[in-house]
């Protein structure tokens, strides 16, 4: 599962807009004016500079740094982010698009698509492709879309799909199913929330620390009831707030313990209020945390906790 893109409405259709008339001819003269001036170094950056305005201006923003989808044919380059002269098919919703500028591609001086792309492997070649910069002539592009608008994060998704499932479990059509229907059902929905994070986080991400109004802290070797082991900082002060930390293992709906009538209201949810939960354990000292996603109101992860120092 894969996190939700911006829509449509919060996306420019880049590879559309170069084909526009206006746009084409402009392109045109631009790589005309290029080849005209290629002993011509300072004339090259100025010509440069002003189609890299034009273009701006043709999209009503400077966008330089956004996050878009590309499907295509891209040039490569090395280390040095110097051309190689390989190509690959790419079809990513993960490049950065840098800016409109001049390289030489498959041996003429022209206008070109800078984007800074992420190693991946090609769905269907298994081809790996690589990182780095790339370049890309704008009529290789099947596909250039620009968000206009920064994508979601993995907390922006984590709220829209924990309300997506509210909505389904307070239904009166989910509340009439029998218990081993809805059980199952529930089940599914937190292996579905589990496999979005799982999939969204490397391997060395799986540490999270979280901050939350609420959370339920258990121990092993200390079996409680659920109701005594909800902490609440609802009246407490933010900067003395308790944050949750440990390494991400599950998704629960941890009133599915023990449980064995159907769910009626969602009041039967005294403590997830019918939406998924964050499992985190802490290696060091064994606590438990299970925190319900819409209450989690920021997340750090990854290299950027430092753990010897927050022990």
């Amino acid at each position: 599962m894969e996190l939700p893109l911006p829509p449509s409405d919060d996306r420019l259709n880049v590879a559309k807009l170069v084909k526009e008339p206006t746009f084409a001819a402009a392109l045109e003269d631009a790589n005309i004016m290029l080849a005209m001036k290629q002993g011509d170094h300072d004339a090259l950056l100025v010509q440069i500079a002003e189609y890299e305005q034009s273009f701006i201006e043709h999209l009503g923003d400077d966008y330089e740094g956004n996050n878009c989808i590309i499907e295509g044919v891209v040039s490569v380059t090395d280390e040095n982010d110097v051309v190689t002269g390989d190509k690959v098919s790419v079809h990513t919703d993960d490049a950065n698009f840098l800016s409109v500028t001049a390289n030489t591609l498959d041996g003429s001086l022209q206008i070109v698509f800078m984007f800074q792309g992420v190693e991946s492997i090609n769905p269907t070649t298994g081809d790996v492709i690589p990182g780095g910069i790339w370049y890309a002539k704008p009529e290789d592009l099947t596909t250039f879309e620009l968000f206009t608008e920064d994508p979601l994060t993995l907390l922006d998704a984590i709220h829209a799909f924990s309300s997506d499932i509210y909505d389904e479990v307070s239904t009166a059509e989910f509340l009439t199913l029998p218990w081993e229907v809805q059980r199952r059902q529930l089940e599914q929905k937190a292996r579905g929330f589990y496999d979005l994070l799982a999939h969204n986080l490397e391997e060395d991400e799986r540490e999270l620390e979280v901050e939350s109004p609420r959370f339920i802290v258990r121990f092993k070797d200390m079996p409680l009831p659920l109701e005594d082991c909800i902490t609440s900082q609802m009246d407490t002060d933010l900067s003395q707030w308790i944050k949750p930390r440990g390494e991400f293992v599950n998704v629960v709906f941890p009133e599915l313990e023990g449980r064995t009538e159907p769910i009626r209201t969602i009041k039967d949810f005294p403590y997830s209020h019918g939406v998924p939960c964050l499992v985190l354990v802490d290696q060091t000292t064994g606590a438990e945390f299970t925190i319900a996603a819409d209450d989690i109101g920021s997340m750090v992860f990854g290299e950027s906790l430092d753990f010897d120092e927050a022990q």
